[in-house]
């Protein structure tokens, strides 16, 4: 009996995340998304009846950015290695087989925030949940798929100094964040408010659930309306943005890069100072009188 593409997308994300493919919450979410736009571009064709020609005629269709591009092909040609491996079915085949990603794609620097966009932000965030959400991602640089593992007895097993031990993390290395007071401030009084449910993840949606990365993203771009912000800055906007205004955040404070790449949980320097740091021409100029 041939199964169906939910059945098959439940083998995906059940042990996508497990040996050997050890995939993140949030690139497995990622890539789901990335698959049902694929499913829904070819009409919901049964998954093991797709074609290589099916898939070249999609990707040859994109009219999205090079880094996009990639990331659907990567999404699609994942999802088949995961079945075939799970599956142990040897008629099921990379039908991504002879296509390639672009290569040199450039890394796009992720404009932080201004310091005036951090307030104007954080003051029109609409309930405690959102603000103690906006300030944890802006004061400790945690990932936001991090941030909706948090559970609440990573939150109240915290040390002395704020520190927590990310039981989800990209990758699966552990690595530690630190909640200063004001961050822990509104924390607690969000919990106040926290709605009664049966998980135990530290921030819950509206509904009672654990808050989806889809949904911490809409809440980021309706802020950034709110608060003023354009349409062009606005586009630029996601739960990203408070992490990159994190570390530029540090940098501003004179942190060096190796602490700012711990901080971040980077295990090379590069990737903290190519897609992170940004420096003015004033600010390299300085730095040579």
């Amino acid at each position: 009996m041939t199964m169906t593409n939910e059945e098959l997308l439940n083998v995906f994300t059940t042990n996508a995340n497990k040996r050997p493919f050890q995939l993140a919450d949030g690139t497995i979410e990622m890539y789901l998304k990335n698959i049902n736009y694929f499913l829904e571009s070819i009409g919901n064709k049964n998954i093991l009846e797709i074609t290589r020609k099916d898939v070249k005629q999609y990707m040859l269709a994109l009219q999205t950015s090079d880094s996009t591009y990639n990331q659907r092909l990567a999404s699609i040609r994942t999802l088949y290695k995961v079945l075939a491996y799970i599956l142990d079915d040897e008629n099921i085949i990379d039908v991504t087989f002879g296509l390639v990603a672009i290569s040199k794609v450039e890394h796009e620097h992720k404009v932080p925030l201004t310091e005036l966009e951090r307030k104007l932000i954080l003051k029109h965030c609409k309930n405690d949940r959102d603000y103690a959400i906006v300030l944890t991602l802006l004061s400790s640089g945690i990932r936001i798929s991090e941030l909706i593992g948090l559970t609440l007895d990573d939150y109240n097993n915290r040390d002395e100094n704020g520190k927590i031990t990310l039981t989800i993390t990209k990758g699966s290395k552990v690595r530690n964040i630190w909640l200063n007071e004001d961050v822990c401030r509104a924390i607690d009084k969000y919990l106040t408010t926290r709605k009664i449910c049966d998980y135990n993840n530290l921030f819950i949606s509206n509904g009672g659930t654990p808050m989806l990365q889809s949904s911490c993203a809409r809440t980021m771009k309706i802020l950034a309306k709110r608060a003023g912000l354009d349409d062009d800055r606005i586009d630029k906007i996601c739960c990203h943005t408070m992490r990159s205004s994190y570390a530029s955040n540090l940098a501003d404070k004179g942190v060096s890069i190796q602490k700012i790449a711990t901080a971040m949980g980077h295990s090379n320097i590069q990737t903290t100072y190519n897609s992170y740091i940004t420096m003015d021409d004033s600010e390299v100029m300085t730095a040579f009188m």
